[in-house]
């Protein structure tokens, strides 16, 4: 992330130089409505911040087993969590204020869709180490977004882009060779997850038409919440074994550094990129329709 921030203050400042005389106004101006679809990757590593098992084997219930905190600082030492989220959202927002005589900017935007998840387990150990846990591009995902802009200049502005968003679902594609499992014995595994992620992310913008170039620090904070059932039968007798694990992982990161351009095409549509990039790896695209206003 040290390096981000001198290719981000180089990219704008060629882009100033290239159009030093030109007076561009501010993009955005008579537009009220819009509607787009828009694809993200997210990827972060997690540490555990709860962690419970509970076992039931031949209907006796074994009880509950929770780790304390020395046990679970223990544990992050030695086991290392990573999850990869892909996207595909459609959405719906409106420009909520846009004076032409004022210097404010604010826009809002609300987003439905599907993702995938994919996350990943791995112990320091020689053999028997890793869990894999993948889900369909099934679950669903919804999120709300705010771009707060304030415009020194027709040219220059700094914004503000707080975003948060929800997903939920279940994946029954698990690989486990840390968990044991009993051979011979049907084994049915499955995880249910719940992941929020919210983000903040303050920008200097410098925009000249058909451009807005953008660049500056986000702060985020993921957290996952799920439940890992192993259910084993033994097929002789029909008896059965449930074992059930619930923990609680947030991101280790918080901070990166962030580049978003948006690029109008032709005059109704807008295509965006951004990318952050530091510990963990964010990345958005999105093309976006833009109606007049009813003004």
């Amino acid at each position: 992330m040290n390096r981000i921030f001198p290719v981000l203050l180089t990219v704008i400042t060629l882009v100033s130089f290239q159009v030093r005389g030109q007076e561009t106004p501010a993009p955005g101006k008579g537009i009220r409505f819009h509607t787009g679809i828009s694809y993200s990757y997210f990827q972060t590593g997690y540490k555990i911040t709860a962690l419970s098992a509970h076992s039931v084997w031949q209907g006796m219930d074994l009880g509950t087993t929770s780790l304390d905190d020395d046990e679970l600082a223990s544990l992050n030492d030695y086991e290392t969590n990573s999850v990869h989220l892909n996207q595909v959202m459609v959405s719906a927002g409106a420009v909520l204020l846009n004076s032409p005589q004022g210097k404010w900017f604010i826009d809002g935007n609300l987003l439905v869709g599907l993702s995938s998840l994919r996350s990943e387990t791995a112990l320091d150990l020689p053999t028997k180490n890793k869990m894999k846990v993948q889900s369909d591009l099934t679950n669903p995902v919804i999120g709300i977004g705010f771009n707060f802009r304030y415009n020194f200049t027709p040219r220059w502005g700094i914004s503000l882009l707080p975003e948060f968003s929800v997903l939920w679902g279940s994946s029954k594609s698990i690989t486990d060779s840390i968990n044991p499992m009993v051979p011979h014995f049907s084994n049915v595994l499955k995880e249910n997850y719940t992941l929020l992620y919210g983000r903040i992310t303050p920008m200097i913008s410098f925009s000249v038409s058909p451009l807005t170039v953008s660049a500056g620090p986000g702060f985020y904070y993921a957290f996952d919440q799920r439940t890992y059932r192993m259910e084993r039968t033994d097929p002789e007798t029909g008896k059965t074994y449930f074992d059930e694990i619930e923990s609680s992982l947030c991101s280790r990161n918080f901070i990166d550094g962030c580049l978003r351009i948006d690029w109008t095409i032709i005059d109704p549509l807008t295509f965006s990129v951004e990318a952050a990039m530091g510990a963990d790896l964010l990345i958005n695209t999105g093309l976006r329709y833009n109606f007049k206003s009813l003004r």
